[in-house]
């Protein structure tokens, strides 16, 4: 967020998104995961424009900076606040997994293949009360990359234990 600020306090004018990429992508990165942080935050803590306004004067921000900040706030508040209705409030709670296999095979019409062994995996939960399952997180990874997330799994396994022991 200082990187931003510190951006914000020295122009006066918002460069087009084409020019501020050009010049150094990585600040704008930088940038617009501040900008991303403050508007959720200031949606988590319900802050009014004035509120957020204030907030940003605090910080010494170029007064075009703060009067596009509060205008971009204002006009996507409710989207803002409808989607981190949608978020909740803890981390999911992942107990099943289900998984298949995929593989890249040769067949009648065509006679490419790579050859490669792919796996589809998708975590999920059990509603207590009704007995849904409800998919968290849905991916695809190579042979490898199960090898490696399976490998990280059993670092996280092998640390809580240490932990408990402890």
């Amino acid at each position: 967020m200082q990187i931003a600020a510190n951006k914000f306090t020295e122009s006066t004018a918002i460069p087009p998104v084409p020019e501020i990429y050009f010049k150094n992508s990585e600040e704008a990165k930088q940038s617009e995961y501040a900008v991303i942080t403050l508007f959720a935050l200031a949606t988590k803590h319900a802050l009014d424009m004035l509120s957020l306004r204030q907030l940003l004067e605090d910080q010494q921000l170029s007064q075009v900076i703060i009067d596009e900040l509060v205008r971009t706030y204002e006009e996507h508040r409710q989207d803002f606040v409808l989607r981190q209705l949608n978020l909740g409030h803890y981390l999911p709670n992942i107990t099943d997994v289900q998984w298949r296999i995929m593989a890249d095979v040769k067949s009648s019409t065509s006679s490419q293949s790579s050859g490669e062994v792919g796996f589809h995996i998708n975590l999920g939960c059990y509603h207590p009360h009704s007995g849904d399952r409800e998919s968290i997180v849905e991916f695809v990874c190579n042979t490898e990359e199960i090898h490696l997330l399976i490998n990280k799994l059993k670092d996280v396994e092998r640390q809580c234990e240490k932990l408990a022991k402890e």
